[in-house]
């Protein structure tokens, strides 16, 4: 995954690569609605956005973990 693009809400593009600078799990979601994630933002990082081009056609959030490699996938 680090090679794919997010579009984040403010229109902007990023490589997943970018977001993993900071060297902490990296959760990708296509929509705001997570509650059970913002209990962990002191252990990860959550990015809403959409995929620029979409890896898996159902791919709804994506827990990545720093050095690059899923974690866990979730349908959407």
């Amino acid at each position: 995954p680090p090679h794919h693009q997010l579009t984040l809400p403010n229109g902007t593009t990023t490589r997943i690569a970018d977001l993993l600078h900071p060297a902490r799990p990296l959760l990708i979601t296509t929509t705001t609605e997570h509650p059970t994630a913002h209990a962990w933002t002191d252990r990860i990082d959550i990015i809403t956005g959409t995929w620029t081009h979409q890896p898996h056609p159902t791919l709804h959030t994506a827990l990545i973990r720093p050095d690059g490699y899923l974690a866990w996938t979730a349908p959407g």
